[in-house]
């Protein structure tokens, strides 16, 4: 499913983000020495800003201007009341609410997943032999309730700013959006306008536009994962660099803990040497569990570390999964400059990163 917009999140003004960026902090490690990200961005410079407001630009002309200031409004505000009382088949049941929707929240996000996603493959591009790609060379992501677009714009934009430009990484990628709601039209028209922004003809060529059947940089399947069953979950965690669930997890979790795990054991199972998962939700994130009468609470990071940590742990396999990074609250600040015409916000969230590599002392 969508993302559903949480509450720890602050206004920047309806324009112009107002916020001064915080002063980027190095990584401490956790007792069992893993490394902490303060999540805290750097020193925005001139070429990541231009990236960034390209970002913007794509979903405002994508889907911001399509129905106007009024309709827009009394739109939004539908979408609002359906999402506080948790009623998401209404909230993504229309086009236009989809429409909405991505141009209210999917915008900041995906600037926070750009900084997510540039501070990860920093610490990847030295080990590019040491991740998946495809049988063309291709970085592939998967992404899970990925509709709304923000992931979507964001690694393209990762592409842009960084591996293209600065490292010539690979020769590519593709995404796969899986989500509940017919998110079709919208990441189709988010690609469209990517395309056409894109900086060069080699990224017209490889980031879009595309369809569910040609040979584009994306596919979108709209399906539900807990009803995958575990054949599928490990073909589609084949060959992928990197997988995601950006503020959906613990809507999983919330929706049933065992079929969750059950899904991310079959995901763990099949991801080949090397593969990222990459987990972003609100911080403090619990789900609760019944067990007869009673009702018990659970820290998704809890729930999270005991099935890729401990349960998918086979001490026969030459392959175990590591927590590479972790947080359980940091904030995404927007730096000034920013334009947009519906207000942004700061995002606060928790993040966890986990990596399947070799044992030490494996053959």
């Amino acid at each position: 499913m969508a993302p559903r917009p949480k509450d720890p999140m602050t206004r920047s003004g309806p324009s112009k983000s107002k916020t001064k960026p915080a002063a980027k902090k190095p990584a401490t490690p956790n007792s069992d020495g893993t490394k902490i990200s303060t999540g805290e961005a750097s020193k925005p410079n001139i070429q990541k800003l231009a990236e960034q407001q390209r970002i913007l630009d794509i979903f405002r002309k994508a889907v911001a201007t399509r129905h106007g200031n009024d309709n827009f409004t009394s739109l939004l505000q539908q979408v609002k009341q359906y999402l506080y009382n948790r009623d998401f088949a209404a909230a993504f049941g229309k086009p236009e609410f989809l429409d909405v929707y991505a141009a209210r929240w999917s915008p900041s996000r995906a600037l926070a997943y750009f900084d997510i996603f540039s501070e990860l493959f920093d610490r990847l591009v030295p080990l590019q032999h040491d991740i998946p790609h495809d049988e063309d060379g291709k970085f592939r992501f998967n992404v899970v309730g990925g509709g709304a677009g923000a992931e979507f714009i964001a690694l393209s934009a990762l592409f842009h700013h960084t591996l293209f430009s600065a490292c010539q990484l690979g020769q590519g990628m593709k995404i796969g959006i899986t989500d509940m709601a017919n998110w079709f039209d919208v990441v189709m028209s988010l690609s469209n306008q990517d395309s056409t922004e894109a900086p060069n003809e080699l990224l017209r060529h490889t980031l879009g536009p595309g369809d569910l059947t040609n040979d584009s940089n994306w596919t979108y399947d709209r399906t539900d994962v807990l009803a995958w069953d575990a054949a599928f979950c490990r073909n589609w965690a084949r060959e992928v660099t990197l997988a995601t669930f950006m503020f959906t997890l613990n809507e999983l979790y919330t929706t049933s803990i065992s079929k969750t795990t059950a899904l991310l054991l079959a995901i763990a199972k099949g991801a080949s040497p090397g593969t990222v998962l990459l987990v972003v939700d609100s911080p403090g994130s619990y789900s609760t569990l019944k067990l007869g009468h009673e009702e018990k609470r659970y820290p998704m990071q809890w729930l999270l570390d005991l099935a890729l940590l401990e349960t998918a742990n086979d001490e026969s396999s030459p392959y175990h999964w590591e927590k590479i990074a972790s947080t359980e609250s940091c904030w995404f600040r927007l730096p000034p400059g920013l334009k947009y015409p519906i207000e942004l916000e700061n995002m606060r969230y928790q993040m966890h990163t986990y990596q399947l590599k070799k044992r030490k002392g494996g053959n």
